[in-house]
């Protein structure tokens, strides 16, 4: 909020992009039932969970996101800045990082190294389940695209390139890298079935930018194994 008063205050101020997160949309209790996911979806189920009892601190992150970006349109519906704001969700996000060296393997791409470690899934992977997810580079693109982009105003940019398993993920594993020992998924994992009704509009401004839609996701896994240490 303080960045967007701030804004406020600054008249060459023309575009406010956030980074959000489809934490903020996607509800977990529906991964496996078959539901429209829209610019008006919001994980107000996490926001409960967070405040009662001890939640998990994937839900408090939801929640966090959630509230977040409900404050920002709050902002903009009652303050009417000069400026425009777009939200970026990326669901899942692959791909190789800037410096493995400086940055390590955080967030999405540390559960997924731990599976090409070998670990088992009580170590931390087995927290996110079936999503769907785009490759590191659209989600740099799409966040261009809402910055540049005249027709993308006051929009949830939805990144949401592929429905994703653990499950398909290790099986390709096992066939590209057979001599090498990976954990076995979970035995009944979740799906995302969720109809992304605003996914087409961010796969246009990835092809209006970048003149491609979202990377294939076998195209993502493999630029990010090769970023990974090797034995």
């Amino acid at each position: 909020m303080s960045v967007l008063e701030s804004a406020s205050k600054i008249t060459s101020v023309k575009r406010v992009i956030v980074t959000s997160s489809s934490a903020a949309a996607t509800q977990l209790m529906l991964v496996d039932e078959a539901h429209d996911l829209t610019p008006d979806s919001w994980n107000d189920t996490a926001v409960k969970l967070a405040w009662s009892g001890e939640p998990q601190p994937y839900l408090i992150y939801a929640a966090s996101k959630t509230q977040a970006e409900k404050d920002i349109w709050k902002f903009v519906n009652e303050q009417k800045p000069h400026f425009v704001v777009n939200t970026v969700l990326p669901d899942f996000v692959c791909g190789p990082p800037l410096s493995a060296e400086h940055q390590g393997y955080p967030t999405s791409i540390g559960l997924f190294k731990m599976i090409w470690d070998g670990q088992p899934g009580e170590m931390g992977w087995y927290v996110l389940q079936g999503q769907w997810m785009i490759d590191a580079g659209d989600t740099a693109r799409l966040h261009v695209a809402a910055l540049i982009h005249p027709d993308a105003k006051s929009e949830r940019i939805f990144g949401y390139g592929h429905r994703k398993t653990w499950t398909e993920w290790i099986k390709l594993l096992k066939q590209w890298y057979p001599d090498r020992k990976f954990p076995q998924p979970m035995p009944h994992e979740s799906v995302d079935l969720s109809n992304v009704t605003a996914r087409p509009n961010a796969e246009y401004y990835l092809r209006w930018l970048h003149g491609k839609g979202f990377k294939a996701m076998d195209e993502s896994i493999r630029e990010t194994i090769e970023s990974f240490p090797k034995d």
